[in-house]
C-alpha cells in the first residue's frame, strides 16, 4: 500500500520584520513536524476580503500588513531551496495558473528548479480562477482549452531530450481542477507515471459524464500511477 504523504501550504505573503519571515518560520515548522513537502500559492490578488484585513479584525494583519502582497512562487521556492538546507523538503506550487503564465516559461522554470534542487521541485498547475485573470487583462472565455494547450506545450518541451529545456525534467506533476478538466489530461500523462489529481472526488458523482463511469475512470487513472 502506498504511503500517505503530507505537505504544508504557506500563504507566501510579504511579512514583518523581513519579507520572508513568516514563510521561513512555516518552513522550519514543517521540517520540525517531519512533513514531506512545502507548498506556496500562485496569486496576484488577495484571497481574503480586504475590508476585514486589519489588526482589529484579523490578528495576522499585524505580521502581514497587505493581503495583496503575494510573493512570486517560482522565485520564492528558489530562495527557500538556497537558504533553507535543513530538512530539504520537496517544494511545490499550488498551483501555477495557466492564464497569466506562458507555458514555455513555466516548463523552463520547472525544469530549472528541479535540476538545481536535485529533484525537490513539484509542479502544480491548473486553470486558475476568473478573479486572478480578468483584472489583469487575461481572457477568461476558454480557460480549459488554454489549460490543455499549456500542458501540451510543457509536455512537448520536457520531451525534447534537453534541446529546449534543461534535463532531467521532473516527474511529479499535480493537475488541479474539476473532474471534467483534469481526468483526460491525467490519462495523457500516465506514460510518465507522474500525473496526480487534486480534485473533489465527490464531484465526480455530479460529472456530466455520469457518476459511476467517471468514478471508474478516476480509479483507473489512480491505479496507473506509480506513486501517490
Amino acid at each position: 500500500m502506498s504511503k500517505m504523504r503530507v505537505g504544508v501550504m504557506d500563504t507566501a505573503l510579504v511579512s514583518r520584520p523581513a519579507a520572508d519571515s513568516l514563510t521561513r518560520a512555516n518552513y522550519l515548522a514543517a521540517v520540525a513536524n517531519r512533513v514531506d513537502s512545502f507548498w506556496v500559492p500562485d496569486h496576484l490578488n488577495a484571497l481574503f476580503p480586504r475590508s476585514i484585513w486589519a489588526p482589529k479584525y484579523c490578528g495576522a494583519a499585524r505580521l502581514v500588513p497587505r493581503a495583496d502582497a503575494s510573493m512570486e512562487p517560482w522565485t520564492l521556492r528558489g530562495h527557500l531551496a538556497a537558504r533553507n538546507r535543513l530538512g530539504r523538503l520537496r517544494l511545490g506550487v499550488s498551483v501555477t495558473d495557466t492564464g497569466p503564465r506562458n507555458p514555455a516559461v513555466t516548463a523552463q522554470a520547472a525544469a530549472t528548479l528541479h535540476l538545481l534542487t536535485r529533484g525537490r521541485a513539484i509542479l502544480g498547475i491548473g486553470t486558475g480562477e476568473r478573479e486572478g485573470n480578468e483584472p489583469y487583462g487575461v481572457d477568461w472565455s476558454k480557460p480549459v482549452a488554454r489549460f490543455e494547450e499549456a500542458l501540451a506545450t510543457i509536455r512537448a518541451l520536457w520531451n525534447s531530450n534537453g534541446e529546449l529545456v534543461p534535463t532531467p525534467v521532473m516527474r511529479d506533476v499535480f493537475l488541479t481542477g474539476t473532474p471534467d478538466e483534469v481526468i483526460d489530461q491525467a490519462a495523457q500523462w500516465r506514460d510518465r507515471g507522474a500525473a496526480y489529481i487534486v480534485a473533489d472526488v465527490s464531484a465526480l458523482q455530479r460529472s456530466n459524464r455520469g457518476g459511476l463511469a467517471a468514478m471508474r475512470s478516476f480509479a483507473k487513472i489512480l491505479r496507473g500511477l506509480k506513486k501517490l
